[in-house]
């Protein structure tokens, strides 16, 4: 009886090793929970920078289609002088162009990119309208159409280079407006408010821009 308990009791688990085995496992089980948590918010993240990321180059697709096709159209002024459809100001870009969309059959439109800043965050938008060979189709924002672009933006800037026309010496403005003619580049910088998503600067080169300049140089040319 002696022997039998005793093998017994040497085959078998005591509490306190029990209580540790249970102990040890779980232990494993939150370490292995906590890495699996920390696993799925970091796709969460992944996916959600990626989605964001991808937003961007659409969206920056659109807009350097729409200011490569801005075009030189000339409003009615009181003077009768050459002024173009086009307000470029640091903060905020208005012109005319093409617009082809699900929505929209083509023609030209007035386009306004802005900034709204919300009470929380900001926001990237495209406003548009049909335009009307006329300044109040130009001028109008009471029937604009609006597109939500970008959310979390907390602020755009905007540059222009071209030629002065006191010294025809081309350069980078701050600011284009009362021009007549346009712009030969345009750059758009966007602030994120993500740390982890870059808006490369955007630079798009309007193509009437150098049917304007070549026509100009004809001129010159005949004229001289």
């Amino acid at each position: 009886m002696n022997s039998e308990a005793q093998r017994l009791k040497q085959g078998g688990f005591t509490l306190i090793e029990v209580m540790i085995a249970v102990v040890l496992l779980a232990v494993i089980f939150g370490i292995t929970f906590n890495v699996l948590h920390f696993a799925v918010k970091a796709w969460d993240k992944g996916v959600v920078r990626a989605e964001v990321t991808n937003r961007v180059t659409l969206v920056q697709d659109l807009l350097r289609s729409a200011m490569m096709q801005a075009q030189p159209v000339v409003l009615k002024t009181d003077d009768h002088s050459k002024q173009l459809a086009f307000v470029g100001g640091e903060g905020e870009l208005r012109f005319v162009a093409p617009l082809s969309t699900a929505q929209k059959s083509g023609g030209l439109y007035v386009l306004n990119i802005e900034h709204v800043q919300n009470e929380t965050t900001g926001t990237l938008v495209l406003r548009y309208h049909r335009y009307y060979y006329n300044d109040e189709s130009f001028s109008a924002t009471g029937s604009d159409d609006i597109e939500l672009l970008l959310d979390n933006v907390d602020g755009i800037t905007f540059r222009y280079f071209g030629p002065d026309e006191e010294n025809g010496v081309s350069a980078w403005k701050p600011a284009w407006v009362e021009q007549s003619v346009l712009p030969y580049k345009i750059e758009m910088t966007v602030r994120l408010a993500r740390e982890d998503v870059v808006w490369p600067i955007l630079i798009a080169d309007p193509k009437m821009a150098e049917k304007q300049l070549l026509s100009q140089f004809q001129q010159t040319i005949f004229a001289g």
